[in-house]
């Protein structure tokens, strides 16, 4: 299996994202950034350019195409990036597209070339969605719902494709994965639970015991499987250590600063949640 990444090209900035694997993070994380800080994120993105500008890099991943059986492309956002698709085409034009299983982790705001994937021995392609409606547009901004939500519902009229979601667990979504859940379940029970450890002012670790109680309650249950092992791994993962009280009080300050730059809000869309995280805070 070949792991691949083209680069950090991608149109959204979701919350629990950064500059180093989105490029529409750089203006909004230099923003907040110290001069130190700010240097580093332009040497990176400089480095970036220069890796995968390098013909080397490439002649290299395409020598290797022949023996290779499955390839995962990561990004950014794979299907917004030219030279993805580029190599797609050279390994169908190279009569290698049948012998060769490809894997998709999307955001779902790209849906096109549908037949030049059906060329391939078999597709998978995990759609991230960490919230629905109002919610995952806070979540995934800029992204609209209501094109995301049409592009899976046609990504699951193809019956040719392994289709699967990735529920990014985060203290920003924690209370409403119940509601996610059940959602993306119309459309199958095959979803994985990516749990956020870092920053750790994002991650569920960090939450006032008060609230992991709350938030426990509200897990799904149900019998015994992938599922409901996940739900399970989610609790002792919450539980494992006590809230760390100044990362606690770093997410709550990180959510008022990026809902004035984003012009968002935090109380309006998850109104519950923040009465509970208002009360819990300084």
């Amino acid at each position: 299996i070949l792991h691949l990444n083209f680069g950090i090209e991608c149109n959204l900035a979701c919350r629990t994202c950064n500059p180093y694997t989105s490029s529409t993070w750089i203006n909004e994380a230099i923003y907040f950034s110290s001069d130190e800080e700010k240097r580093e994120i332009i040497e990176n993105q400089s480095k970036i350019k220069k890796f995968y500008s390098n013909n080397n890099f490439y002649k290299q991943i395409y020598s290797w195409l022949p023996k290779i059986k499955e390839i995962e492309f990561l990004g950014g956002e794979p299907f917004l990036i030219k030279k993805m698709w580029d190599m797609l085409h050279y390994m169908i034009d190279h009569n290698l597209a049948k012998d060769i299983e490809l894997i998709f982790t999307t955001n779902g705001t790209i849906y096109k070339n549908i037949d030049v994937l059906k060329k391939f021995k078999k597709v998978t392609i995990n759609i991230s969605v960490d919230g629905i409606c109002e919610q995952f547009e806070y979540l995934r901004y800029p992204a609209k719902w209501s094109k995301v939500y049409k592009n899976i519902q046609k990504f699951f009229k193809e019956e040719d494709f392994n289709l699967k979601f990735i529920l990014t667990v985060s203290s920003i979504n924690i209370y409403y994965i119940d509601r996610t859940i059940k959602f993306l379940n119309q459309f199958t029970d095959k979803i994985h639970l990516n749990v956020v450890y870092y920053p750790e002012y994002f991650s569920i670790i960090n939450l006032p015991t008060k609230i992991k109680n709350i938030v426990k309650s509200k897990l799904p249950h149900q019998d015994y499987n992938y599922e409901q092992e996940q739900m399970n791994s989610i609790s002792n993962i919450m539980y494992s250590k006590e809230c760390n009280v100044n990362m606690f009080d770093k997410f709550v300050q990180n959510i008022k600063l990026h809902d004035d730059y984003r012009h968002q809000s935090f109380e309006k869309i998850f109104p519950e949640y923040y009465e509970y995280i208002i009360s819990n805070s300084k």
